[in-house]
């Protein structure tokens, strides 16, 4: 049944906030200030704003891995040099709108081998590269020229490291190698000053310190060394006893740091030697850092970790004076992910639905906030930090295979998820506290489950979210491969601090429900009832009481992967044969037949079918304002919306105009968050595209611009019904379509051929594909003419060339 007229819809939705990849591995690199960070992003580079996380301008990659970058101090040069043996300049500048504009200077070959490590002087007028092949260049920033070229080392360069101060007469440049050397260069005499060869491993990290009176290295070997400048011996060795890949000084060479396998950075005082920070325990091999970078201005410390997270650590309140040894903790104001591997599922949870948990195809769940405060500085306090977009807020940990699924009950603080473990877990999430445990653990499944569902509606005397906390939900579905879908009794479970995670509960029923998997379960909020989708192609409605089948809804060509119950007191719908819906509610559902369906729960028919989607629907939503429905889906890795019918009482908010906001993720690793928009200038050509009854724009012939928009706004359903309406119309609006569609530019002729291809392929929708299709050959004809003319102008140029070889 196609759209009726009598149904509102709003459908454009303009991205307002994402969270996307910062950092896939490889080299980080940081101003003097700490504000910004040059990070690895596959092959491009992106800069961000240390402070939000937000990417300020991303540097295409020439197609090869990036081997070393470095960020000025200053922050006016970025140098990426990767695997093709390139090196690049760039000149980075402030622009409006918290962005930065970039300009590629210069490109070098510096190395007959790839660049491993780099350095710009504190002036940011030199940069110094180590090679694989053991030599060290010096090359002027601006004048793209190498003023230095020295081979000191047998093997590969692992470290280099400026020293300029004040009081210096000459320019010092360390380097270290793979054997464990270091040598210290004089840039004014072209000298070796000395060879300093106490290390057995790689040495990992080179600093002055900021008087020039002492260096620092770190090696493989577990040590930290400092030494005297002036007579290049040994004045201490700390013994880290740990992998080291990262050290350096702070607060002003009173302290030093480093970071390795242990997964945690270490502070020592340079007088006493001891160490600061205390002892921690072994963590995972992922936990491993592989990079730090010190942020003084800001004292804090931000790690690299193997598993692509950056964390932010303040030492502001280590005092080497007071501390005690192995006694101080270092302050975790923030962690970020910098990639998300393909996002499963995902719900929106707490109190405020402020934060997002994610399934990452991954045995655990993310929490991440999407909180519109964000930490203006990284030395803020934690709980402000931790509630800035895009941080990491907590890590669900317990399953044992890869988390399928996942859904909040009606307050946000109870979380279920399913895996591929086979079974189902119940979390407390108590946002306020940072209080994130698992209190029960449901087994007895056959295979992986596909979907859990809690209750959508508070039980009775509940005043307010907050009060979910005091008790487990009622009850939890869950429907699994093995066809089955079982309610659990949560009556049993007990909330005490010590009480641990409970199992043993046996389910209050199981019904063989499906004759393929299971892929969506929801609860109704308005009756005691509960639906289920397969990929049998049916949805099936049961009992919360006794799980009796009270419904069958068959109409999907392929598997249904989603179905969602109105809201309470959502209105009923105006059918177009007369009359309206019922009062017991609609469901809605979407498909791998790329449709989505209302149903109506006292006839279980379908009253509407929604068509303009190029692959299956994979999620389907009821989101404000009233009488406007969302459904979302993934078509390999994108996201797009389209319309349907409903409310939806909760969800996020933007502070400011109290709009609905739409999450969405996908295989992309991206997550977006989505909010009502309309083109300045075109709420009348919105309104009457989203009106089939409103026929203004036909009557006063503005082809052009309702063509257009819908192809600048990617709405292939308002593009389809405008070409069915034209068609009606007869000759002479087909005729004016002809005239628009031949003056449209090369990409929007793409743009609208990618639609007639998908159009085409659909009985319902192929007589309009060919209408369009024989509408073209206006576009094409005239690039006949063109070809024509190149043509003919070739015989002139090949007349021409033939008498001049025969004047010769």
């Amino acid at each position: 049944m196609a759209i009726k007229a009598n149904i509102s819809t709003l459908t454009t939705y303009e991205p307002a906030r994402s969270i996307e990849p910062i950092y896939t591995g490889g080299n980080v690199s940081a101003n003097r200030a700490g504000s910004l960070l040059a990070t690895c992003v596959d092959e491009d580079v992106l800069v961000i704003e240390t402070s939000t996380g937000k990417p300020l301008c991303r540097i295409e990659g020439d197609g090869e891995a990036t081997t070393s970058l470095c960020l000025a101090p200053d922050a006016l040069h970025l140098v990426v040099c990767s695997r093709s043996l390139a090196m690049r300049i760039y000149a980075l500048s402030p622009a409006e709108g918290q962005t930065a504009t970039v300009e590629l200077l210069r490109t070098l070959k510096p190395h007959t081998t790839p660049v491993v490590t780099s350095a710009i002087d504190p002036t940011g007028s030199l940069v110094a590269t180590g090679g694989a092949d053991g030599s060290v260049k010096v090359w002027d920033l601006r004048g793209g020229f190498a003023t230095h070229s020295f081979h000191p080392h047998g093997g590969v360069v692992s470290a280099v490291a400026f020293s300029r101060h004040e009081e210096a007469s000459s320019i010092l440049l360390a380097s270290g190698a793979e054997d464990g050397k270091i040598r210290v260069h004089n840039l004014s005499t072209r000298k070796v000053l000395a060879t300093l060869d106490s290390h057995v491993s790689v040495v990992r990290s080179l600093e002055f310190s900021s008087d020039g009176q002492t260096l620092l290295s770190s090696s493989r070997d577990r040590t930290i060394i400092l030494w005297g400048t002036k007579s290049w011996k040994s004045e201490r060795v700390i013994l880290a006893l740990e992998v080291l890949e990262a050290a350096g000084f702070c607060q002003d060479t009173r302290l030093v740091y480093a970071a390795g396998e242990r997964g945690v950075p270490r502070v020592w005082s340079v007088k006493s030697g001891q160490e600061l920070t205390a002892k921690s325990s072994v963590n995972l091999e992922t936990d491993a850092i592989v990079g730090a970078v010190n942020c003084p201005e800001e004292s804090v410390l931000i790690t690299i970790h193997q598993d692509q997270s950056l964390r932010f650590y303040s030492y502001s309140a280590l005092d080497p004076e007071t501390a005690t040894p192995s006694g101080e903790v270092l302050n975790l104001l923030r962690r970020i992910t910098g990639s998300l591997d393909e996002v499963i599922d995902m719900a929106c949870v707490g109190a405020d639905r402020s934060l997002l948990a994610l399934a990452t195809n991954t045995e655990s769940i993310k929490l991440v906030s999407i909180a519109n405060q964000t930490a203006e500085r990284a030395g803020e306090s934690a709980e402000a930090a931790i509630q800035s977009f895009g941080s990491d807020v907590g890590l669900l940990e317990g399953h044992s295979d890869i988390v399928i699924c996942l859904t909040t009950d009606w307050s946000g603080n109870w979380l279920a998820t399913g895996a591929k473990d086979n079974t189902a877990r119940l979390w407390r999430l108590d946002a306020s506290s940072q209080s994130f445990e698992c209190v029960a653990v449901f087994e007895g499944h056959a295979e992986s489950l596909g979907a859990v569902a809690l209750p959508q509606t508070p039980p009775a005397g509940t005043l307010n979210r907050q009060d979910g906390l005091l008790e487990p939900p009622q009850f939890l579905l869950t429907g699994s491969q093995d066809k089955t879908v079982k309610k659990w009794d949560t009556s049993k479970i007990r909330l005490s601090p010590d009480q641990g995670v409970q199992s043993g509960f046996r389910a209050a029923f199981t019904r063989v429900a499906h004759e393929k998997d299971i892929n969506a379960l929801d609860v109704s909020d308005s009756a005691p009832i509960f639906a289920s989708a397969s990929q049998d192609k049916t949805i099936k409605i049961w009992s919360l009481e006794d799980g009796s089948v009270t419904g069958i809804l068959r109409g999907h060509k392929r598997g249904v992967w989603s179905v969602k119950f109105s809201p309470a007191g959502a209105a009923p719908l105006n059918l177009a044969e007369g009359g309206t819906s019922s009062s017991r509610g609609l469901l809605v559902s979407g498909s791998g037949d790329r449709t989505v369906k209302v149903w109506s729960l006292s006839t279980y028919t379908c009253l509407l079918t929604f068509e303009g989607h190029s692959n299956s629907v994979l999620k389907v939503i009821w989101i404000p304002p009233p009488s406007s429905t969302k459904t979302k889906r993934t078509d390999s890795g994108g996201e797009q919306e389209e319309e349907g019918d409903g409310v939806e009482n909760n969800g996020p908010r933007t502070p400011s105009q109290n709009k609905p906001v739409i999450a969405s993720a996908s295989s992309d690793t991206l997550v977006k968050l989505w909010t009502p928009y309309a083109p300045p200038d075109s709420d009348h050509l919105l309104t009457t595209l989203d009106n089939h009854t409103d026929r203004n724009h036909i009557h006063a012939k503005n082809y052009r611009e309702a063509i257009t928009l819908a192809l600048a706004l990617n709405h292939p359903g308002r593009l389809l019904r405008l070409f069915q309406d034209v068609v009606r119309n007869g000759t002479s609006s087909s005729r004016e379509v002809d005239d628009v569609l031949a003056s449209l530019a090369p990409e929007q002729v793409y743009s609208l051929l990618e639609r007639v291809r998908d159009w085409n392929t659909n009985a319902r929708t192929a007589p309009v594909a060919q209408h369009l299709l024989r509408a073209l050959e206006v576009y094409t004809d005239r690039h006949y003419k063109r070809v024509e003319e190149l043509v003919d102008e070739s015989y002139l140029l090949e007349y021409t060339l033939r008498e001049m070889d025969e004047v010769e």
